[in-house]
């Protein structure tokens, strides 16, 4: 009886050393009335409704229950987020954070910090530690409370032996209780080198890398262009991918103005970049004259894959399937690599509207916008 039990508690030792104990939730998501002036909405932002300063839009998924049907205009509105990121640009300066406050702490769990953010603009990148250093500290104390245990189960192994008076079953028994918790005691010791020939990775607590999504504006007021317009750039023809390479840093975002120079400032916008790389390249491109987002999506797409997507594809969507009536188009340079012309703070200085973006980029825009389908062309 006392061997099988010294059995069972082994297997808890073994499939029991980490608890993985509660962070508390470090963002609150809420429906928000965005309010409506002259049938339109009020207010384009979450940041900016009264009362919702740092807050940001998020999808529809992460508020909980549907839309009030009162609010006419609602959107799902997430605070404790980086309030950098808002509006019409992406903010170079440090952003924000709200670091969590832990339920119950570790002994050793190192002080929660700001995360390390390095770049700027759409390149911008932090690294957060927190869950790292939490899963570190827990697997310290794991180790700590299985040599308690282990100590225990050795000091009840000796206590049966010493009063075993002779009988071969308690001594058995007692060196059950001895071989169960040295075994434990070594397993528990080793287990780092154990996980680090399972994978590496299990051991090494890497922090959550995340980038900035920066403000898309759409082209509803765009300036309608003609084939003379593409031809009429100093960009070479070539393969897709020179063809962007040879365009940044030459263009200056302006819907009103794209295809046009002034004071030697040549602008550009989303479609007509599109559509100008499409040209250049020699993709089939539509018709210059549609070259709008709405001109470009009709109907959604189904089964879309952006990291196998075939070079000189666009994606994105049009105004009327975001929620903020804003359309954008990224042109696929093939192994998951877009290249796009956006606004903001970034596109709007002299020579920072195209830049080259990965596929998570991709992903992550569409669902600040909340686009639930992927458009192509052609």
């Amino acid at each position: 009886m006392l061997k099988n039990f010294s059995k069972k508690l082994f297997i808890i030792l073994m499939f029991q050393i980490f608890i993985f104990l509660p962070i508390s939730a470090m963002a609150g998501c809420e429906w928000t009335d965005m309010g409506i002036v002259n049938g339109q909405k009020q207010y384009q932002y979450c940041d900016k409704v009264p009362g919702k300063a740092g807050w940001i839009s998020s999808g529809s998924d992460k508020c909980s229950e549907a839309a009030p049907a009162s609010m006419q205009y609602a959107e799902c509105c997430c605070s404790n987020v980086d309030s950098s990121i808002s509006g019409s640009n992406v903010n170079s300066s440090m952003p924000s954070w709200t670091i969590p406050n832990v339920k119950i702490s570790i002994p050793g769990l190192a002080k929660f910090e700001d995360p390390k953010c390095t770049g700027s603009g759409e390149n911008r990148t932090c690294e957060i530690d927190w869950i790292g250093k939490y899963m570190s500290a827990i697997f310290k104390y794991a180790i700590g409370v299985v040599g308690i245990i282990a100590t225990v189960v050795l000091m009840i192994g000796g206590l049966v032996w010493l009063t075993s008076g002779g009988n071969q079953t308690r001594v058995g028994e007692a060196k059950a209780w001895i071989g169960a918790s040295l075994t434990g005691l070594i397993i528990a010791l080793t287990s780092y080198i154990i996980l680090y020939q399972v994978n590496p990775d299990l051991v090494k607590f890497r922090p959550i890398i995340i980038g900035v999504v920066s403000e898309i504006e759409g082209d509803n007021n765009s300036k309608i262009i003609t084939p003379n317009d593409i031809n009429s750039l100093n960009i070479a023809s070539g393969p897709i991918a020179d063809v962007v390479k040879s365009m940044i840093g030459k263009f200056t975002y302006d819907q009103g103005k794209r295809l046009t120079s002034a004071d030697g400032t040549t602008y550009i916008d989303c479609s007509s970049f599109a559509c100008t790389v499409l040209t250049k390249s020699g993709y089939n491109s539509p018709d210059p004259s549609q070259c709008t987002t709405s001109g470009l999506f009709k109907n959604p797409s189904q089964g879309v894959s952006l990291d196998s997507m075939a070079p000189g594809t666009l994606v994105g969507f049009p105004p009327t399937a975001s929620n903020n009536g804003s359309g954008h188009v990224w042109v696929s340079l093939g192994n998951g690599q877009f290249a796009q012309a956006s606004g903001g703070k970034t596109g709007r200085t002299p020579g920072g509207a195209i830049s080259i973006v990965d596929a998570k980029s991709v992903t992550s825009t569409m669902a600040k916008y909340d686009v639930k389908n992927t458009y192509l062309y052609p």
